[in-house]
């Protein structure tokens, strides 16, 4: 396993007053305890904090900061490193100061982005022929994130274990065929329009991300040594609700999402106010995946692309769905990052959603 190299934890609050905590010993009276969680979801990413054996004065502006919603960043070194590397950004969200024998802790819940987007209601109407990237910027700009998105005619390219695949070419840019018509609640009228083209909506550090369904956006893949496993992968399933919710669509473009195993049941059932029975097929949806429990390593995010560097996980590519970084400094007894993947095996990943493309051969 990777060795800790001096492990140490920042936690840093603006506002009206900075405040900076810092442990870099074990056994320090000072020391904290952390969760952070991540995921492709529009829901905010959120970190726990219990800090124990502040001084009253510095209980107090933590509890000041909570009621301005005071940005907040926690950077921790990645096991193996001795620098420091961010693991959440967000603001302060709820702050309370509990007494014990002997000594005192400090609970902060920290969120990565307000949840005022929400609220935003969304009425648009759209002529025949509009692009269908000016209509996605266009709920973009409503809800008011700063956002990452591939822009049309991009094209995202990746090179992993020495062979290139064609993830996406961004956006489409075609008209569309009538006139359109929005209202209502701006994230899920975009999630639902994003869904019909293969592509997902998530928000991340109070980022808005918009990338394929299918594949990831990142280019790059992160290279997991089995000394940076706490322990064996564990082989999942799990059902996903959003493609069974989008399965109108997929089955009239007869597109196998994300390689999925697909279960297909014929039921019959009676027709309500009738004695007559009807046949109908019901789909269930799993998708394979891993759940990986790693030393701590902040720089794994939702969308991440990784491979495991051991013979039987070598030909998967793993793209991560939820991430967790959970910890304490007293001894630094933890120390992880937990993560649920997708998995796919090489020779089917890269298939983008709109064009069909396959991998491109090594170059």
């Amino acid at each position: 396993m990777a060795r800790l190299i001096n492990p140490r934890v920042e936690v840093l609050v603006k506002g009206d007053t900075d405040i900076e905590l810092f442990a870099d010993e074990i056994g320090y009276n000072v020391f904290f305890e952390w969760t952070i969680e991540k995921h492709l979801e529009e829901e905010p990413n959120s970190c726990e904090l219990r800090i124990f054996n502040l001084n009253e004065d510095t209980r107090t502006k933590l509890v000041a900061a909570a009621n301005q919603s005071a940005p907040i960043e926690v950077h921790t070194t990645p096991t193996g490193v001795d620098s420091f590397s961010t693991s959440f950004v967000g603001e302060i969200s709820d702050a309370r100061n509990t007494e014990m024998k002997p000594g005192h802790e400090t609970y902060l819940h920290c969120e990565s982005q307000k949840t005022a987007h929400k609220n935003i209601y969304y009425e648009r109407n759209f002529d025949k022929d509009t692009p269908i990237n000016t209509i996605i910027d266009d709920m973009v700009k409503e809800i008011g994130l700063p956002k990452r998105v591939i822009d049309s005619g991009d094209e995202t390219v990746a090179v992993i274990n020495g062979k290139t695949y064609q993830l996406g070419s961004g956006i489409p840019s075609t008209g569309i065929l009538l006139a359109q018509r929005f209202s209502g609640p701006a994230f899920p009228i975009l999630k639902r329009y994003c869904y019909d083209l293969g592509l997902k909506p998530w928000i991340n550090d109070g980022v808005l991300y918009i990338g394929s369904i299918y594949n990831s956006n990142e280019t790059e893949t992160i290279l997991i040594d089995p000394s940076q496993m706490r322990r064996a992968p564990i082989e999942t399933t799990r059902e996903d609700d959003e493609m069974i919710e989008q399965q109108t669509v997929v089955e009239n473009l007869n597109i196998d999402p994300l390689r999925k195993i697909r279960k297909r049941k014929s039921k019959t059932v009676k027709k309500l106010g009738t004695n007559d029975y009807s046949d109908f097929t019901a789909v269930d949806i799993t998708i394979p995946g891993f759940d990986l429990h790693l030393v701590n390593m902040p720089s794994i995010q939702p969308d991440s692309l990784l491979t495991v560097d051991t013979d039987s996980m070598r030909s998967k590519i793993l793209r991560v769905v939820k991430v967790n970084h959970v910890g304490e400094s007293e001894f630094f007894d933890e120390y992880d990052t937990r993560i649920e993947c997708d998995a796919f095996e090489e020779s089917e990943y890269g298939v983008d959603s709109v064009t069909g493309q396959t991998p491109i051969p090594p170059v």
